[in-house]
């Protein structure tokens, strides 16, 4: 089955509406636990529906990742972290 076409033209570019993306992210995710870091930093642990990886948030939005030795590492680069969560095993 092909997709479904349908023309459209740019409406509106002023206000952003952030609420689709969100929903739509949120629901490839499923909020696991909380892990306080020993500096008092609150991360919250999210795991990917389909890769089963996680995603380390802090209330502030630093993106952080558990390396093997067991400490959470905050990454400088957040793409970076999504590109671990959203890559498939292979």
């Amino acid at each position: 089955m092909s997709p479904r076409k349908i023309r459209g033209e740019m409406s509106q570019y002023e206000t952003p509406n952030w609420d689709p993306l969100i929903d739509f992210l949120a629901g490839n995710f499923m909020w696991m636990h909380e892990v306080e870091l020993a500096d008092g930093t609150r991360l919250h642990a999210y795991k990917h529906r389909e890769t089963r990886r996680y995603l380390h948030l802090s209330s502030d939005g630093r993106a952080f990742f558990y390396s093997a030795d067991g400490f959470y590492c905050e990454d400088e680069a957040p793409h970076e972290v999504l590109d671990q969560v959203f890559a498939l095993r292979h």
